[in-house]
């Protein structure tokens, strides 16, 4: 599954399947503006990754 609805992909991997789900929300990067702001910093890279085992009840 790819989303595409937003330029920047984020990732969440499946360490017991080994599946790698991209996915894109404009909020992460509202999160990255704030933490600059609050903090005074700039963010060089911002790469995410959820690390993830697959829910045996579903």
């Amino acid at each position: 599954m790819k989303s595409l609805l937003y330029g920047k992909l984020d990732h969440i991997i499946t360490t017991d399947t080994g599946e790698v789900l991209e996915f894109s929300d404009p909020r992460i990067q509202d999160i990255k503006k704030a933490i600059e702001e609050v903090f005074g910093l700039e963010i060089d890279a911002d790469p995410l990754y959820f690390y993830t085992v697959q829910n045996k009840s579903s």
